[in-house]
């Protein structure tokens, strides 16, 4: 497992989204991360010249109450790559409604599509998965296979919702990473790390200096500009490490809501004008329906 002590600020701290942040209302409304909520964020790239590049929206649907032993993530992802084209992202996973929210069974589509919204056939794949008799039985395309993994996994997706519902203690949680779907990734490890006060939001003291870049060659760092009238919130940091991807840091406020994740790469920032939360009751029924949790087998 890795080593938690080692944290991961000074390469992807929250000030990478400072750009982005300007003006930013964190939401004021009650939050149930146990309930039904539609989260949605901008994907900002944080290579180079930092730019919003799509959107990323993650519904949950709790079956039969808040502590259920099921629940539903809904996922939808676009981003604009170059040419003009567009990534687009559906899935759609069932998961235990335990601490590392375990997938039980998924579906996923990826597609590229062309500035007329015309699907590219070739770069069309589709993923799906269960949980069934000890074992993940694995569709891709034509390929059938089965895989049997030792002790706790997790998917992605799945992180988003788990550190909204994950206590604020430092212990950190071991498991193998199921990333892109299908690909088992062990020694990954989540833990809650700390809870600072940031300051958000906010007007730019010197509105000229947004953007500038000082130095030369790779001594080059973008100017943090100062800013006044900003927001004093508590956020929790918990932190993603393990062989095989980027480390992730997700930031929630008191009541667990995801607001922003970094990971040196992309950041993500919600949207709280475009997000909603309610209880677990009132949509229960409607993922008993669903594709996924149709197929979803015997939980693990």
């Amino acid at each position: 497992m890795p080593d938690q002590s080692f944290t991961v600020d000074h390469l992807f701290p929250l000030n990478a989204l400072w750009d982005a942040m300007g003006g930013y209302q964190p939401p004021a409304a009650s939050f149930d991360p146990w309930g039904n909520w539609r989260n949605v964020y901008r994907i900002y790239q944080l290579i180079g010249l930092s730019f919003q590049q799509g959107l990323l929206t993650i519904g949950r649907v709790a079956k039969g109450g808040a502590r259920a032993g099921r629940f539903v993530l809904q996922v939808t992802q676009e981003k604009v790559c170059p040419g003009n084209h567009r990534q687009h992202l559906d899935a759609e996973l069932t998961c235990a409604n335990d601490p590392l929210a375990t997938p039980l069974a998924w579906r996923f589509r990826s597609e590229m599509r062309d500035r007329e919204g015309r699907t590219l056939a070739e770069t069309v794949l589709e993923k799906a998965g269960r949980f069934r008799d000890g074992q993940f039985e694995l569709t891709a395309g034509e390929r059938r296979r089965t895989l049997r993994l030792p002790g706790a996994c997790a998917m992605s997706w799945g992180l988003f919702d788990a550190v909204q519902r994950w206590p604020h203690r430092p212990e950190p949680a071991a498991f193998t990473l199921l990333d892109e779907f299908d690909q088992p990734k062990p020694g990954h490890s989540l833990a809650w790390r700390d809870a600072k006060e940031y300051e958000l939001g906010g007007e730019d003291v010197d509105p000229s200096r947004r953007g500038v870049r000082e130095g030369r060659g790779r001594q080059v760092r973008k100017v943090i500009n100062e800013r006044k009238n900003t927001i004093p919130t508590r956020l929790h940091a918990f932190q993603h490490l393990g062989p095989g991807t980027l480390p992730m840091v997700y930031y929630t406020d008191d009541a667990g809501r995801l607001l922003f994740a970094v990971n040196g790469l992309v950041g993500l920032l919600l949207d709280p004008a475009a997000s909603t939360a309610e209880t677990a009751m009132a949509t229960g029924d409607a993922a008993a329906n669903s594709d996924a949790a149709t197929t979803a087998g015997t939980e693990r």
